[in-house]
């Protein structure tokens, strides 16, 4: 549970990081020529209540610095499955 709080601490101390920017263009769009910065969450499962909150709580901040996220993960969390899920072909 601590090395989740972790994780998520460190998701969202990453977007308020990339937002104290004061310049009209920041350096992400500049260095990629205009594109919006879009963070990945990669929850365990998606269907569980902890990371359900932890999107909300993705959304909200990603909304309020005017950043994108994408969040994508498997919605079984047996193992088996994300094995079967992320082998090419």
């Amino acid at each position: 549970m601590k090395t989740n709080l972790l994780i998520l601490s460190t998701i969202i101390s990453s977007l308020i990081l990339t937002g104290c920017g004061k310049s009209e263009q920041s350096p992400e769009t500049k260095s990629s020529g205009g594109k919006q910065l879009t963070v990945a969450v990669m929850p365990k499962s998606k269907g569980n209540p902890y990371f359900v909150s932890c999107k909300k709580g993705a959304d909200d901040a990603a909304r309020e610095l005017k950043r994108q996220i994408a969040l994508d993960g498997p919605t079984d969390p047996d193992p088996a499955s994300k094995t079967r899920s992320s082998r090419p072909g």
